[in-house]
């Protein structure tokens, strides 16, 4: 009885207010930027920042035509 009495466990708190600037995000096209985002979205509290340095975005190849007519059975799969 004397726990819940003495801390304020159960009390609600003030909320946080929004961090405007948080949601901007240079794109990572060299390492140190990549590193400054991640640090960025974990200071600003910023899962979409957090998630976008862990999670890129996929690329995909796509040969030229030349290339493909000589290579087709390579990308096929």
């Amino acid at each position: 009885m004397f726990f819940f009495n003495s801390c304020s466990l159960f009390e609600t708190r003030e909320p946080e207010l929004p961090n405007l600037d948080a949601g901007i995000i240079p794109p990572a096209i060299t390492p140190d930027i990549l590193i400054d985002n991640f640090v960025n979205s974990i200071n600003n509290k910023n899962i979409d920042g957090y998630s976008d340095c862990l999670h890129p975005v996929s690329f995909s190849f796509v040969p030229s035509s030349n290339i493909l007519s000589l290579y087709h059975s390579f990308f096929d799969g």
